[in-house]
């Protein structure tokens, strides 16, 4: 099961923050992709964000292909740390609401937040 995670933007400086974000996110999708889910009842997880919808936005898409698709809202002024934190929790959201094995489950949330960790801590210590 692999992870897919991206953006359909009206404006643009959401689009580039998205961009610097999910690069600083890669190190979690390939973790993601390492994991191996056992019983895992779909091919993979795609997650888009937009800026056309509020941050509280949430819709699972329908999906004949085999894969659990969301599309989720963001707001279009936020800061790279807010965005962060707002893809990892959905992301664990997600993977909540993905038909997989408990233990796969716990796994996942267990990456998710150890990652996001990592990358605050790591974004936090360039800016200073």
């Amino acid at each position: 099961m692999w992870l897919s995670v991206g953006y359909l933007a009206r404006h643009r400086a959401f689009s580039r923050l998205f961009r610097q974000v999910r690069r600083q996110l890669q190190p979690t999708i390939a973790a993601f992709d390492a994991l191996k889910i056992k019983n895992p009842m779909c091919n993979a997880l795609l997650v888009d964000f937009t800026d056309e919808e509020g941050r509280d936005y949430f819709e699972v898409v329908e999906n004949s292909d085999q894969f659990f698709q969301v599309l989720v809202g963001c707001c279009p002024e936020i800061s790279e740390e807010q965005l962060i934190q707002h893809m990892i929790e959905t992301l664990l959201r997600v993977v909540r609401l993905c038909p997989i094995a408990s233990e796969d489950r716990a796994r996942c949330e267990t990456l998710f937040s150890a990652h996001y960790k990592l990358v605050t801590a790591t974004g936090k210590q360039l800016r200073e």
